[in-house]
């Protein structure tokens, strides 16, 4: 599965995110078997705007990676 999101921010949040997802993405393919690859880049046209991009092996890593049963990744992905 390959997910490709354009997402808005907060106001003058986007450099937050920028900097807080890569933690975030290496403990999703640590912890998600299938979790194949995530990462997010700034827009470069439109303000508070990024583009996420996710690979999974399956519908099954996808759904693991947004559980909210893991309290550690849930407040990592709460900074966003």
């Amino acid at each position: 599965m390959i997910g490709l999101f354009q997402r808005r921010t907060l106001p003058n949040r986007v450099d937050d995110l920028v900097e807080s997802f890569a933690p975030v993405a290496h403990f999703w393919q640590r912890k998600i078997p299938g979790c194949l690859w995530a990462s997010v880049a700034k827009d470069d046209e439109e303000d508070d705007t990024v583009w996420d991009v996710r690979i999974f092996a399956d519908k099954a890593s996808y759904a693991a990676h947004v559980d909210d049963s893991d309290a550690k990744m849930t407040a990592a992905m709460e900074a966003w």
